[in-house]
């Protein structure tokens, strides 16, 4: 089963050329066009590693002061 980090190493070269690709083609130049494709790649990069990080262990979360209830 495909995981979602593995998706997104799918979706950043397509992000990079599936924009920058198709502006050259409507003729924006290729100086703007693989910038624009370039920050999209780097905000799903961005979303991957701080949005949706990957865990090696699930914390559970305690309500302050918890520790000391007794």
């Amino acid at each position: 089963m495909t995981q979602y980090h593995d998706l997104v190493l799918l979706f950043i070269p397509l992000a990079l050329f599936g924009v920058a690709g198709p502006l050259t083609l409507a003729g924006v130049s290729l100086s703007i066009a693989v910038p624009i494709g370039a920050s999209l790649a780097i905000a799903i990069m961005a979303h991957a590693l701080f949005v949706r990080a990957r865990r090696d262990q699930s914390v559970a979360a305690s309500p302050i002061g918890a520790e000391n209830a007794q």
